[in-house]
């Protein structure tokens, strides 16, 4: 299970917040932290007491659930015949099949807190070569995209395909993997 980081309706940043279990006590839990067990195999259950925590980290796997949904629901598949783009969040979790006779450069802006169904933090995104143009995944401001030594983030012929994945946000900068079929 993925552990709650900050939500994008969540407008209080805070590591730690501070909450009265009871009248006349005093005490702090870590936002970011996993809920129980309980908690994260039965929801929440009304015969307990329910801290901020589990109600964040409900809301953030309800929401994980709409975006997957929502666009496996919508196609897997986008057919796209431009040369530049950049990747929106209704192009996460599909393939962005690309025909096009010339280079092609794709920018990966910052999605912010959204994170995945699948786990870590990965959104992701696949971009097939179905032309003879080449396909760039760029990075956008604040964007780090990193893969294998000697090769770039680009596809290496028609019909090869790579993926973009999100593993970590650090100090405001989101890090990407580019693998796959990736030319030179």
């Amino acid at each position: 299970m993925l552990i709650p980081k900050t939500p994008t309706w969540a407008s209080n940043y805070s590591n730690t917040f501070t909450y009265s279990p009871s009248p006349g006590v005093t005490s702090t839990y870590e936002n970011r932290s996993e809920p129980s067990l309980e908690v994260q195999q039965n929801g929440i259950l009304l015969a307990n007491t329910i801290t901020l925590m589990d109600i964040n980290y409900q809301y953030n796997q309800i929401n994980q659930n709409i975006l997957f949904f929502k666009n496996v629901i919508s196609g897997n598949t986008i057919n796209l015949t431009a040369s530049t783009r950049t990747i929106s969040e209704d192009d996460l979790f599909r393939s962005l099949r690309v025909v096009n006779a010339g280079a092609c450069t794709y920018t990966i802006n910052t999605f912010g807190q959204l994170a995945n169904l699948n786990g870590n933090d990965g959104l992701v995104v696949e971009v097939v070569q179905g032309g003879t143009g080449a396909i760039t995944l760029s990075p956008g401001s604040n964007v780090s995209i990193e893969t294998k030594t000697g090769f770039l983030p680009k596809t290496s012929g028609k019909g090869t395909r790579i993926f973009a994945k999100r593993y970590k946000i650090e100090s405001g900068t989101e890090y990407w993997d580019v693998y796959g079929e990736v030319g030179t």
